[in-house]
């Protein structure tokens, strides 16, 4: 492989690796009291699990 080629190769790897944990590391400006992060759309607390399929007779 062309020397040129594989430096810019590893330039851009290198760069992709500093960019993702550059926005693992990035703070976050979410109000968790207003938005809350959850996969239960319904607020129950451990009462029904995500993707469970309830039936209501």
């Amino acid at each position: 492989m062309n020397p040129l080629l594989d430096t810019i190769m590893n330039l851009e790897v290198f760069a992709f690796i500093g960019l993702m944990v550059w926005l693992y590391m990035k703070p976050t400006d979410i109000d968790r009291k207003e938005a809350p992060l959850t996969d239960n759309p319904d607020g129950l607390k451990g009462e029904k699990q995500a993707g469970a399929t309830t039936i209501h007779e």
